[in-house]
Protein backbone atom coordinates (compact mmCIF):
# COMPACT_ATOMS: atom_id res chain seq x y z
CA UNK A 1 0.00 0.00 0.00
CA UNK A 2 2.96 2.48 0.82
CA UNK A 3 4.16 2.06 -2.92
CA UNK A 4 0.50 3.05 -4.27
CA UNK A 5 0.47 5.82 -1.98
CA UNK A 6 3.73 6.85 -3.32
CA UNK A 7 2.89 6.87 -6.74
CA UNK A 8 -0.55 8.46 -6.31
CA UNK A 9 1.54 11.65 -4.83
CA UNK A 10 4.34 11.75 -7.31
CA UNK A 11 1.33 12.44 -9.74
CA UNK A 12 0.37 15.48 -8.28
CA UNK A 13 0.04 18.25 -11.08
CA UNK A 14 3.23 20.08 -11.27
CA UNK A 15 4.82 16.71 -12.18
CA UNK A 16 6.76 17.14 -15.50
CA UNK A 17 5.24 14.12 -16.91
CA UNK A 18 2.04 16.48 -17.71
CA UNK A 19 3.54 18.46 -20.56
CA UNK A 20 4.70 15.36 -23.42
CA UNK A 21 0.67 14.34 -22.69
CA UNK A 22 -0.11 17.91 -23.55
CA UNK A 23 2.20 18.18 -26.34
CA UNK A 24 0.81 14.50 -27.45
CA UNK A 25 -2.66 16.24 -27.46
CA UNK A 26 -1.69 18.87 -29.47
CA UNK A 27 -0.09 17.12 -31.91
CA UNK A 28 -2.82 14.78 -32.34
CA UNK A 29 -1.95 11.77 -30.93
CA UNK A 30 -3.92 12.09 -27.77
CA UNK A 31 -7.73 13.54 -28.22
CA UNK A 32 -7.34 16.99 -27.97
CA UNK A 33 -9.40 17.49 -25.16
CA UNK A 34 -6.84 16.21 -22.85
CA UNK A 35 -4.50 19.72 -23.69
CA UNK A 36 -7.49 21.90 -22.53
CA UNK A 37 -7.59 22.65 -18.84
CA UNK A 38 -10.52 23.24 -15.74
CA UNK A 39 -11.25 26.22 -14.66
CA UNK A 40 -8.96 26.16 -11.75
CA UNK A 41 -6.07 25.28 -14.06
CA UNK A 42 -5.84 21.47 -13.90
CA UNK A 43 -4.79 19.75 -17.21
CA UNK A 44 -7.65 17.36 -18.18
CA UNK A 45 -4.33 15.08 -19.40
CA UNK A 46 -3.82 14.46 -15.24
CA UNK A 47 -7.12 12.73 -15.12
CA UNK A 48 -5.69 10.55 -17.70
CA UNK A 49 -2.36 10.21 -15.32
CA UNK A 50 -4.45 9.20 -12.24
CA UNK A 51 -6.57 7.07 -14.55
CA UNK A 52 -2.90 5.18 -15.49
CA UNK A 53 -1.80 5.26 -12.37
CA UNK A 54 -4.58 4.14 -10.50
CA UNK A 55 -6.46 1.00 -12.26
CA UNK A 56 -3.11 -1.26 -11.85
CA UNK A 57 -3.34 -0.69 -7.95
CA UNK A 58 -7.18 -1.93 -8.34
CA UNK A 59 -6.47 -5.30 -10.38
CA UNK A 60 -3.77 -5.68 -7.31
CA UNK A 61 -1.46 -5.94 -9.41
CA UNK A 62 2.46 -5.97 -8.82
CA UNK A 63 4.05 -2.07 -9.08
CA UNK A 64 7.49 -3.88 -10.18
CA UNK A 65 5.21 -5.43 -13.03
CA UNK A 66 3.69 -2.70 -14.07
CA UNK A 67 6.76 -0.84 -13.91
CA UNK A 68 8.20 -3.32 -16.48
CA UNK A 69 5.17 -3.61 -18.61
CA UNK A 70 5.99 0.19 -19.05
CA UNK A 71 9.12 -0.28 -20.21
CA UNK A 72 9.41 -3.16 -22.45
CA UNK A 73 7.75 -1.18 -25.22
CA UNK A 74 10.31 1.87 -24.60
CA UNK A 75 12.97 -0.56 -25.11
CA UNK A 76 11.36 -2.22 -28.38
CA UNK A 77 10.80 1.74 -29.37
CA UNK A 78 14.70 2.87 -29.17
CA UNK A 79 15.48 0.01 -31.50
CA UNK A 80 13.68 1.48 -33.81
CA UNK A 81 14.69 4.83 -33.44
CA UNK A 82 18.37 4.08 -33.09
CA UNK A 83 17.83 2.48 -36.52
CA UNK A 84 16.09 5.06 -38.02
CA UNK A 85 18.86 7.55 -36.69
CA UNK A 86 21.37 5.78 -38.53
CA UNK A 87 19.77 7.48 -41.84
CA UNK A 88 20.10 10.89 -40.36
CA UNK A 89 24.04 11.52 -41.65
CA UNK A 90 22.49 10.58 -44.77
CA UNK A 91 19.57 12.20 -44.92
CA UNK A 92 21.26 15.75 -43.46
CA UNK A 93 24.68 15.70 -45.47
CA UNK A 94 25.26 19.28 -45.35
CA UNK A 95 24.21 20.20 -41.99
CA UNK A 96 26.27 17.17 -40.39
CA UNK A 97 29.17 18.22 -42.31
CA UNK A 98 28.79 21.85 -40.88
CA UNK A 99 28.00 20.56 -37.46
CA UNK A 100 32.06 19.71 -37.20
CA UNK A 101 31.11 17.00 -35.02
CA UNK A 102 31.42 13.45 -34.22
CA UNK A 103 32.27 11.10 -37.26
CA UNK A 104 29.69 8.91 -39.14
CA UNK A 105 31.45 5.61 -38.02
CA UNK A 106 31.63 6.65 -34.50
CA UNK A 107 27.70 8.00 -34.34
CA UNK A 108 26.61 4.71 -35.71
CA UNK A 109 28.76 2.67 -33.84
CA UNK A 110 26.99 4.49 -30.58
CA UNK A 111 23.97 3.62 -31.96
CA UNK A 112 24.44 0.32 -32.29
CA UNK A 113 25.78 -0.22 -28.71
CA UNK A 114 22.36 1.68 -27.73
CA UNK A 115 20.16 -1.00 -29.56
CA UNK A 116 22.07 -3.37 -28.07
CA UNK A 117 21.91 -2.33 -24.61
CA UNK A 118 17.84 -2.29 -25.40
CA UNK A 119 17.60 -5.77 -26.48
CA UNK A 120 19.39 -6.54 -23.56
CA UNK A 121 16.80 -4.42 -21.11
CA UNK A 122 14.05 -5.68 -23.66
CA UNK A 123 15.07 -9.26 -22.98
CA UNK A 124 15.15 -8.89 -19.22
CA UNK A 125 11.84 -7.17 -19.06
CA UNK A 126 10.10 -9.64 -20.53
CA UNK A 127 11.91 -12.85 -18.63
CA UNK A 128 11.17 -11.01 -15.30
CA UNK A 129 7.77 -9.92 -15.84
CA UNK A 130 4.91 -12.86 -14.44
CA UNK A 131 2.35 -11.14 -16.71
CA UNK A 132 4.40 -11.42 -20.21
CA UNK A 133 0.75 -11.91 -22.48
CA UNK A 134 -0.44 -8.05 -20.96
CA UNK A 135 3.41 -7.12 -21.71
CA UNK A 136 2.83 -8.22 -25.27
CA UNK A 137 -0.70 -7.09 -25.41
CA UNK A 138 0.12 -3.48 -24.35
CA UNK A 139 2.98 -3.47 -26.90
CA UNK A 140 1.46 -4.39 -29.57
CA UNK A 141 -1.42 -1.79 -28.46
CA UNK A 142 1.29 1.02 -28.28
CA UNK A 143 2.32 0.14 -31.55
CA UNK A 144 -1.13 -0.50 -33.20
CA UNK A 145 -2.63 2.69 -31.91
CA UNK A 146 0.68 4.85 -33.71
CA UNK A 147 0.17 3.39 -36.51
CA UNK A 148 -3.43 4.05 -36.88
CA UNK A 149 -2.61 7.79 -35.58
CA UNK A 150 -0.21 8.55 -38.53
CA UNK A 151 -2.15 7.08 -40.93
CA UNK A 152 -6.10 7.94 -40.07
CA UNK A 153 -5.31 10.73 -37.67
CA UNK A 154 -4.37 14.22 -38.34
CA UNK A 155 -1.20 14.37 -36.85
CA UNK A 156 0.90 17.76 -37.13
CA UNK A 157 4.52 18.00 -35.90
CA UNK A 158 6.83 20.36 -36.88
CA UNK A 159 9.86 17.99 -37.44
CA UNK A 160 7.61 15.78 -39.67
CA UNK A 161 7.05 18.37 -42.53
CA UNK A 162 11.02 19.67 -42.38
CA UNK A 163 11.46 15.62 -43.28
CA UNK A 164 9.45 16.32 -46.27
CA UNK A 165 10.97 19.22 -47.65
CA UNK A 166 14.23 18.22 -47.79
Amino acid sequence: MNGSLQLLRSMKPETGSRRPLIASARDGWLPSFLARSTKKGVPYVMGLLYLIGVVPILLGMDLGDVATICLFPGAITKIFTDIYAMTVPGRFKKEWGESGGMSVGIYRFLLVLSSIASVILGVFYFISNDLKIAMIVVTAAIFIYGFLCSRFGHITIQAKEEYREN
